[in-house]
């Protein structure tokens, strides 16, 4: 799943960077190119899309059940499965040993999976 969600994100991605080329470019013959490979990229989007509809990836039109996935995520970002994530890891070793992690605080809470921001501290083994 993880895989598929950032395909999808780099093919909206290129969707975008293709609109911005466009949008830029004065050459007839650059600007046809250039809008034949943005008609690619919406369509390599849209059969991501529903690919990831299909497998019950992706719920974009039930927010309850796309929730539920993110969550699922995040705890399995965050170590909840029982194993420590490096950034976990490395977060037990600071506060072992008394280390400032103010820097370190504010990029963990950045960690981000399959493009949802996790805005929590790691959690360690409960």
């Amino acid at each position: 799943m993880t895989f598929a969600t950032d395909f999808l994100l780099r093919a909206k991605e290129g969707v975008q960077n293709t609109a911005v080329a466009l949008t830029e470019s004065v050459s007839p013959d650059v600007r046809a190119l250039l809008r034949s490979q943005l008609q690619q990229g919406i369509m390599l989007h849209q059969e991501i899309t529903d690919l990831m509809i299909r497998k019950k990836w992706f719920h974009p039109y039930d927010l309850q059940k796309q929730y539920q996935l993110d969550q699922l995520s995040a705890d399995d970002c965050s170590g909840m499965s029982g194993k420590m994530s490096p950034l976990e890891s490395l977060a037990a070793g600071l506060k072992l040993h008394g280390g400032a992690m103010g820097g370190f605080v504010i990029a963990s809470q950045a960690v981000r999976k399959g493009g949802i921001p996790i805005w929590s501290m790691p959690c360690t083994k409960r």
